[in-house]
């Protein structure tokens, strides 16, 4: 006697599943809090407060469309790799558009085409926090993960918050747009994490999910340098004659660069009269 066939669904491991999330929900955190520190950076202050926006927005966005397209979140890990690597390009992509964009907040009010550069970059930015949503989304909408959803909810928490610390740590270590990489490589993280959660696996995706971390992690692709606006003082600074930087660091709340000029020569009660040599400072 012939066995009866099985419709079997292929083996799900749910730790990985749990580990991908993790990892997921941590590289959204890394990014929205390394764009706080460039946006005060690049622009001015309160330009740190639109990344709770992009952030609210991705996240409502990803949660809406699986709702309009359920089938976007079926599939196993293997579609939840492919929202995963999405985050994972989203955020190092989404960036360097941003960076790279002319955008000058102090002429918006009368020259139209800032709004179109500010419109663009918003729409760049929102692209990692949408499949970071939709990462999580999915695997709460559906039963393919096998995972139970108060699991799911604490590897987003936990994640979350180591997610903070790396960023917090990062800034100090690698700067605002190594953190940046930071946040790409623990994204293709949890492509691989996804991956290996299933028994057919995508060989091609874990290539360039690996690939991808080697040459993030070995500093081969880097993210442009940030663009000041021409209104910060030190881009006022480096339009002194023969003005360069000497040096960078990077802390959780600060930038501190060191600038060498000839043509600089303020002190504190020095009259600009003065044709002296001032004392090393």
């Amino acid at each position: 006697m012939l066995p009866e066939p099985t419709n079997r669904r292929p083996s799900v491991h749910p730790r990985a599943i749990v580990v991908a999330i993790a990892c997921s929900s941590a590289s959204a955190l890394i990014f929205e809090i390394a764009l706080t520190r460039i946006f005060a950076i690049t622009q001015f202050y309160h330009f740190a407060f639109m990344t709770v926006s992009l952030a609210l927005l991705g996240f409502g966005a990803s949660g809406s469309v699986l709702t309009a397209f359920p089938g976007l979140g079926r599939g196993g890990p293997q579609r939840w790799a492919a929202l995963a690597f999405g985050q994972a390009i989203g955020t190092l992509g989404g960036y360097t558009l941003a960076n790279a964009l002319p955008f000058d907040s102090f002429s918006i009010a009368w020259d139209t085409r800032q709004l179109v550069y500010l419109g663009i970059s918003y729409l760049a930015l929102v692209v990692p926090f949408f499949f970071g949503g939709a990462v999580t989304g999915a695997i709460l909408s559906g039963r393919q993960s096998r995972v139970a959803s108060h699991r799911v909810y604490a590897a987003n928490l936990i994640g979350s918050g180591a997610g903070c610390l790396l960023a917090l740590g990062g800034l100090a270590w690698v700067g605002g747009p190594g953190v940046i990489i930071l946040a790409s490589i623990v994204a293709m993280a949890a492509v691989l994490s996804f991956e290996s959660a299933a028994d057919h696996r995508s060989v091609l995706l874990n290539t360039i999910a690996a690939a991808s971390i080697i040459l993030l992690a070995l500093g081969i692709i880097r993210p442009p340098d940030l663009q000041l606006s021409p209104y910060k003082d030190l881009s006022a600074i480096l339009r002194y004659p023969g003005s360069q930087i000497v040096s960078t660091r990077w802390n959780a709340a600060s930038r501190v660069d060191r600038v060498q000029s000839d043509g600089i020569r303020s002190l504190p009660g020095l009259s600009f009269a003065f044709r002296g040599s001032p004392p090393k400072q």
